[in-house]
C-alpha cells in the first residue's frame, strides 16, 4: 500500500468555448515562498469529506464567501515546520456582489465533471520539508455560461474580489501559458485545456485515472494517508 500525505481536490471553471478560465493566484503572503504569483484551481484539501467531490464543494462555500473560515494552516497539511510562520495575511478588501458569488457557485456545482486522478510529488527543499511531499490530487472541470464569465470578469476589473484568500483572476490560455502553476496545476491544466505550460522542475505529476472515486473507501483500498481526508 503505497503512502500518501493528503487527498486535495479542486475544479478548473471554464466557459463553453474552453478559451480562458477563472483560477486562483497566490499573493504575495502565501507561506510556501515559490508559488507566490503562481495559478491554482478553485479547491482544497481533505478535512472530514466523505469525497473529492465533497472537498470541493465545501471549499466553494468557503471561498466565495465573505470571511475565510477557520482552517488548517499550509505548514500541518504539507507537514513542513519550516514555511513562512507568518500565514497568509488577511486584508480588507471588496467583494463582488453575494447574488453573483452564489450564482457562480451553484453554476459550477451543477455543472461539475470529473477530469482525473493524480499523484503528486514534490521535492522536499522546495516546500522547506526533509523529505519529497507526495499526495494525491482529483480534478473536476465546470462548464458555465459566458454571462457569468463577463459579470465576474467587470467586477474583478473594478478591485472587487470572488475569493476570502489570495486572487481570483481570469486568465485566457495566452495568459496561463506565461503563468506557472502550483502544487501541479501547471501539468493538469495542459491536460484539460492543452495549453503549452510548463511544470516545476521540481515537481513529478502522474496521472492516474479519468475520473475521481466516488468516496474515500474507494482510495484506501490502494493508499495509506497520513492525514486522512475523512477526519
Amino acid at each position: 500500500m503505497e503512502k500518501v500525505r493528503h487527498h486535495s481536490a479542486s475544479v478548473l471553471i471554464v466557459p463553453p468555448q474552453y478559451n480562458q478560465a477563472i483560477v486562483g493566484v497566490y499573493d504575495s503572503t502565501y507561506p510556501v515562498e515559490v508559488f507566490r504569483g503562481n495559478f491554482l484551481f478553485l479547491g482544497g484539501n481533505g478535512n472530514k469529506d466523505r469525497s473529492p467531490r465533497a472537498i470541493v464543494e465545501r471549499e466553494l462555500n468557503e471561498e466565495l464567501s465573505d470571511k475565510a473560515s477557520a482552517q488548517e494552516t499550509v505548514s500541518q497539511i504539507i507537514g513542513s515546520a519550516h514555511v513562512d510562520p507568518r500565514g497568509m495575511q488577511k486584508e480588507e478588501r471588496e467583494y463582488a456582489p453575494k447574488a453573483l458569488r452564489d450564482e457562480l457557485k451553484a453554476a459550477v456545482v451543477a455543472n461539475m465533471n470529473g477530469f482525473g486522478d493524480y499523484l503528486i510529488s514534490v521535492k522536499g527543499e522546495s516546500v522547506k520539508k526533509p523529505n519529497d511531499l507526495v499526495y494525491l490530487s482529483s480534478a473536476f472541470i465546470a462548464t458555465v455560461d459566458e454571462r457569468l464569465f463577463e459579470e465576474a470578469r467587470n467586477q474583478l476589473s473594478q478591485g472587487k474580489q470572488l475569493v476570502n484568500e489570495g486572487l481570483a483572476k481570469i486568465a485566457t490560455l495566452r495568459e496561463l501559458e506565461g503563468m506557472n502553476g502550483a502544487w501541479g496545476y501547471a501539468t493538469i491544466i495542459r491536460h484539460a485545456l492543452s495549453v503549452k505550460t510548463q511544470e516545476h522542475p521540481f515537481i513529478r505529476t502522474f496521472f492516474l485515472s479519468s475520473k475521481p472515486k466516488e468516496s474515500f473507501l474507494e482510495y484506501k483500498v490502494n493508499y495509506e494517508y497520513e492525514r486522512d481526508p475523512e477526519k
